[in-house]
Parts: C-alpha cells; structure tokens; sequence
C-alpha cells in the first residue's frame, strides 16, 4: 500500500493583517492545485483570514467556494466589504441564515439547514462548482473546528476526505482553515496527513 504524502509544513512571518508579507503572498499563490491546510493563530484568527481571501480575489483573481460553519454571508459579506474583498467572486454555503428564516437569495448563496447538514453541504459544494467562471478556482473552508462543533470527529474527517476527492477531481484548490493552537489535538493530527501543505501563520 501506497504511503500517504507527508505534507509539506512552513512556517510564515504573515506580515500585518492590512498589508500582507511578500512570504504569505507567495505561499497562497503556491497552494493553487493543491489541498492546503492553513493554521491560524487564535489572536487574529479572522483578520488573517480576510487578508487571505483578499489576496484569493482581489490580487490573484480567482473566484471561490466558501464554507462558512458559524458566520452568515450578510456577516461575512459586511465584514469582506470593510477590506474591499471583492465578494462578486465568492459563492457563499452558508449553514446559519436558515435558522433565522432566511430562505432564497441567489443562485450563487446556498443555504443548508445546519453545519451537522453534510449530504446537502457536500451537494451545495457541486452545485456552486458549476457556476464559478475561469479556471484554478478555489474552495475554501472556514473553519475546521466549526465543522466539527455539530459533527463528530469521524464525521468530520470522512466530510473533508470527500472534499478533497472532489477537489482534486475537479483540479480546485483547496483551502481549510484550522486555529493554530489546536495543532496538537487528535483530530488535526489525523487530518494532516491529507493535505499537500500545511502553513502556520
């Protein structure tokens, strides 16, 4: 039996979440093809990962899937907006909304009834594939520990698996965010092994 790849682990200097260094720049631009695993320091844990979506849409130009498991897409949509995150090119799988009675938007917002809701979230993530323009399009999750708050670790493992196989299948790249102090934990340590890179910011 084939060995898993041993991801490739680089630690980055981010440089300020407003202006981000040329070292995370140039480590976002060689994720694209693969299945990276970022992790982020808990202190700035949303600002980091607004300037990486900056960097996805605004500079590279890509469009992307985002997976949202706790923040609704008006929140996030808002909050991107304050960066000027170029939002036309993200498709949101949004797992909050409906909770609060928030049933159709458009076609590139898809709303699923819970983050514990995997069939119909995995269903959305091919759905949205679809309507994304260009090539080296990515797909993003946020967060890995949101995932895992409504499911159990199997469950959640067995999900970002399926994900990547799709990813890969599709030739996206594939970008999961984790909190940097959860390292240690069981789960994360399983889940290394699948991605390509592993980046701690």
């Amino acid at each position: 039996m084939e060995k898993p790849r041993r991801a490739v682990v680089a630690k980055l200097d981010a440089g300020s979440v407003k202006e981000p260094s040329e070292s995370i720049r140039g480590k976002v631009a060689s994720s694209v093809g693969k299945q990276t695993l970022f992790l982020i320091s808990s202190a700035n844990f949303s600002e980091t990962v607004q300037m990486l979506v900056k960097i996805i849409t605004n500079e590279m130009v890509h469009e992307a899937i985002y997976l949202s498991t706790h923040d609704s897409f008006r929140f996030l949509a808002n909050y991107f907006n304050d960066e000027l995150v170029d939002i036309n090119k993200i498709a949101f799988i949004d797992c909050v909304s409906k909770t609060m009675g928030i049933r159709v938007v458009n076609e590139r917002i898809f709303l699923v009834d819970s983050v514990s809701d995997l069939d119909n979230i995995d269903s959305a993530v091919s759905n949205l594939m679809g309507l994304l323009k260009g090539k080296k399009n990515f797909f993003i999750l946020d967060s890995i520990e949101g995932l895992a708050i409504s499911n159990s670790e199997k469950e959640s493992i067995d999900f970002i698996k399926q994900i990547i196989t799709k990813m890969q299948a599709q030739k996206m790249t594939g970008i999961y965010f984790a909190i940097r102090e959860e390292r240690d934990s069981h789960m994360i340590k399983n889940l290394e092994k699948l991605f390509e890179q592993v980046i701690e910011i």
